[in-house]
């Protein structure tokens, strides 16, 4: 039975194109960044590593702090941070362990988690810490004179991500940020992601795409490509390895790209080749879902069906917090999306196929609809959950799992409305 299982996560992670030849970005782990209460000259120091050598990067800069807003607003710390010389001297840079003096140029895009700032009466004496999690992504280039001219030193693509902390002063319901302070971000290590899952772009996707798992758990994943859509797909794919019945879920926070027919959602996939057979579930930047098929390799996708759901426009963005999943039973894939709600969940029915069976890869996939730059998105709180078993699975966001030593595996499923939920 194929069950269902949620994807959860969140924080974010991001970068921007780098060099004119793509080439893959740099994972920055350590550093920090400061955004001044009131936009005064600032600068970040950030490192990282590949099997090409560490490198360190700076940059000085004009930009301020998030001013204030009031409880029960939707916050939103997204932000992009200049790399420049504000200073007016160059900067050390170290670029794949060769060092240099440099003029630098470039961008930093920061894309937080949003969170509901709680109503609050205060008279101005007390003060709130608010913290949550960002992905960046980013370009950094350099230059050896001033005017940034000729060939550069250096031109690379950053990712990373951590958490951002502000400080407030609370007056009535405003919360007003404290003229001694600012934002701090201090970048985090996310390393590899955990077993069983892998990433990889798929497909001639230009900018190279990234997953990342933030402080929170949360997966951050970003992907360029032209489209998922025609004979061959480029996209970033977030995936592991099934072998018969199975459903994968997960729960877009959102998505950064807003050409109409930029996509993430969850995909069964039978290989990484670009023209595989493929069935995708997903939610376009304007609330619009598709549900297509490629059933055979190297054939045209069907668009099966579709539908709607809200999403609220952000400034890096669309935030979307919808469940989206894909469950296969036998030659059979049926596709569902859940809305939350207070305490429930509204779920419609999306579609059914028929499929390939035997081994197969499930993830969730994202593209831009634009080979020249990246569709950032994210899965709160934690990363893809992938359930098998025998049946018909049940429906998102519900789950089932064997707890403790059970000897003979039990099962779940649903059929009109009735669960039934066995044990031995």
């Amino acid at each position: 039975m194929a069950t269902n299982f949620m994807i959860a996560g969140a924080c974010v992670c991001l970068w921007a194109a780098g060099s004119p030849a793509f080439a893959q970005p740099i994972p920055i782990s350590s550093g920090s960044a400061t955004l001044p209460w009131d936009g005064s000259l600032s600068s970040f120091a950030i490192a990282g590593s590949n099997s090409q050598g560490n490198s360190q990067f700076m940059s000085e800069y004009y930009q301020a702090a998030k001013g204030g807003f009031n409880g029960g607003d939707t916050v939103d710390f997204s932000t992009t941070i200049p790399v420049t010389n504000a200073g007016n001297h160059p900067l050390p840079e170290t670029y794949r362990g060769a060092q240099y003096q440099a003029w630098v140029t470039g961008s930093l895009t920061i894309r937080a988690k949003t969170f509901v700032a709680p109503p609050a009466t205060g008279d101005g004496s007390t003060f709130q810490t608010f913290t949550t999690s960002f992905s960046m992504s980013g370009s950094i280039g350099a230059y050896a004179t001033a005017d940034r001219s000729g060939t550069p030193l250096f031109a690379t693509g950053v990712v990373g991500g951590g958490t951002i902390s502000a400080t407030y002063r609370v007056v009535g319901n405003q919360y007003v940020i404290a003229h001694s302070g600012g934002e701090l971000l201090r970048f985090v290590d996310g390393g590899n992601l955990p077993p069983p899952w892998t990433t990889a772009d798929i497909g001639a996707v230009g900018t190279p795409g990234y997953a990342y798992q933030g402080p929170d758990g949360d997966l951050f994943f970003g992907g360029a490509g032209a489209d998922i859509w025609g004979a061959a797909d480029s996209f970033r794919f977030v995936y592991a390895p099934i072998s018969g019945d199975a459903a994968i879920s997960a729960e877009l926070g959102g998505e950064s790209s807003t050409q109409p027919y930029a996509k993430a959602g969850v995909m069964l996939r039978q290989s990484l080749d670009p023209g595989s057979p493929e069935v995708i579930l997903d939610i376009k930047p304007d609330g619009g879902i598709e549900f297509m098929e490629r059933s055979v390799a190297g054939g045209a996708t069907t668009f099966l069906s579709g539908g709607s759901v809200s999403v609220t426009p952000m400034s890096s963005g669309v935030s979307i917090y919808q469940y989206v999943q894909l469950s296969r039973s036998g030659d059979t894939v049926t596709a569902s999306i859940c809305t939350p709600g207070s305490g429930a969940y509204s779920c419609q029915l999306i579609g059914t196929t028929q499929w390939m069976t035997g081994a197969a890869l499930a993830g969730v996939a994202v593209t831009s609809h634009d080979p020249t730059t990246l569709n950032d998105s994210y899965v709160p709180a934690d990363m893809p959950t992938l359930e098998t078993a025998t049946g018909t699975p049940v429906p998102a966001p519900w789950h089932y799992t064997d707890v403790g030593a059970v000897g003979t595996p039990g099962s779940a499923s649903v059929s009109n409305d009735t669960f039934s939920v066995n044990a031995e």
